[in-house]
């Protein structure tokens, strides 16, 4: 750990790295002294802790394997060999001087403060955040000296796009555990900044995304509003056409507006998934197995008929069971057993 603490905050830093849009032009000045953590700064770093565990902008994703393609991962592990008040500047330098590369390298992408902060988190544990807020005059941050105003504080309309590394998951060296996350303001995320700069690997893979979004839904619905077999029955035949209807981009704030229309009920799911640290990505691509569950059950409790068409079964296999009110098809063709899953599942053929 740091060998310097107050509160939760470690080290925090601000270097100056603009650049407008379609320009290549860049205007950078690297801070050589960390900033004071005082009042204003640990108001900051507070406030972007409660904006980051609440904001359903958060994604979730994983360092790309390239160190030397992307070295952001290199310099946080290299910072972890020795986290003092020296390495961390150093360290983000690093960082400044990799994205003024980035953004040589795209002229679409602006720049702005690179504010980068170590702190503690009691959801995330250890954290190295490192987010690029706008240049404009009422930003907070001192042109000359790189330094917060008395002023400053945590104001999202002035920041691009926050990134923070869990420092705990990242060292346990396992791929499968989402160690970074990502948190618009201003603008959404950009190709740049998490691919390029940040050497994101994909934002939650579908299948986790659409299964913890679901899990997300059916648990607050049936434990903490108490919703009947029938209620949730409605609301998972709704998500699943919602699903089905958009099949490359589903966003949560669709989802609360398809099965939670009030606002402040709305509001309430948000401190569920606060409260249960729940890790939920805005938007993702809706996996087709991960939900498939849901619509064989609305389609088990929902009165439906099935024509069979005759050339598909030969009469000799199939039987009518009276005890148990049951239709039984024995030895069904290969045919029939495609048609009866795409009906079910409503999937494409082969999948």
């Amino acid at each position: 750990m740091p060998d310097t603490e107050r509160g939760n905050i470690n080290f925090i830093i601000a270097h100056k790295i603009f650049k407008e849009q379609n320009s290549e032009l860049i205007d950078d000045q690297f801070a050589e002294e960390l900033i004071e953590i005082n009042t204003v700064s640990e108001l900051f770093v507070d406030s972007f802790k409660k904006a980051h565990n609440v904001r359903q902008g958060v994604q979730y994703g994983v360092f790309i394997a390239d160190q030397n393609v992307y070295p952001v991962q290199k310099f946080v592990r290299d910072y972890c060999n020795s986290m003092n008040s020296e390495s961390f500047l150093a360290f983000s330098k690093k960082i400044g001087k990799h994205l003024k590369k980035c953004l040589k390298d795209d002229k679409r992408s602006a720049g702005g403060y690179l504010i980068i902060f170590d702190y503690s988190d009691e959801v995330r544990g250890h954290v190295v955040a490192i987010a690029l807020m706008t240049d404009k005059a009422n930003s907070g941050i001192d042109a000359e000296t790189l330094k917060f105003t008395q002023s400053m504080t945590l104001d999202l309309q002035h920041m691009h796009v926050a990134t923070t590394v869990m420092i705990d998951r990242l060292l346990q060296n396992e791929d499968a555990i989402n160690h970074l996350t990502f948190m618009t303001g201003l603008r959404n995320i950009s190709s740049l900044y998490k691919t390029n700069f940040i050497g994101c690997d994909n934002i939650q893979l579908s299948a986790k995304a659409t299964r913890s979004a679901l899990d997300a839904v059916e648990n607050y619905l049936k434990h903490e509003r108490g919703y009947s077999d029938t209620e949730m029955n409605v609301a998972r035949r709704s998500i699943v056409e919602y699903f089905d209807s958009n099949p490359f981009e589903v966003t949560i704030q669709e989802m609360k507006n398809i099965v939670l229309p009030n606002p402040d009920d709305q509001d309430k799911f948000d401190e569920f998934v606060a409260r249960e640290q729940l890790e939920l990505s805005s938007s993702f691509k809706p996996n087709k197995i991960s939900y498939k569950p849901w619509k064989k059950f609305y389609y088990k409790k929902s009165g439906i008929i099935i024509d069979i068409d005759a050339s598909k079964v030969d009469d000799e296999t199939v039987t009518y069971d009276v005890e148990e009110s049951q239709l039984v098809i024995s030895d069904p063709s290969g045919d029939l057993l495609r048609e009866y899953k795409r009906f079910i599942y409503e999937a494409e053929p082969g999948e």
